[in-house]
């Protein structure tokens, strides 16, 4: 498998690969998610589903992401 065909398909995945390239631990991810750990933790791992409110959190988050992986504050 070629690493460009891989592609993302959820939110979720999405999230996945933000907290890894941003450098920041996963609790200032919720933090910036204003959520708690816990939260994060039970959504990345596909144990409770996604609500509307915290995909625009997430979409806030995506919105302040520059092209290098980076949040800006």
């Amino acid at each position: 498998m070629d690493l460009s065909q891989i592609q993302i398909e959820t939110k979720v995945e999405a999230l996945t690969i933000v907290i890894k390239r941003s450098g920041k631990k996963q609790h200032e991810i919720a933090h910036l998610l204003n959520c708690s750990n816990s939260y994060l933790t039970k959504v990345l791992n596909y144990k409770t589903p996604l609500t509307k409110k915290f995909e625009e959190n997430i979409n806030q988050l995506f919105q302040r992401i520059d092209g290098s992986g980076q949040c800006i504050y």
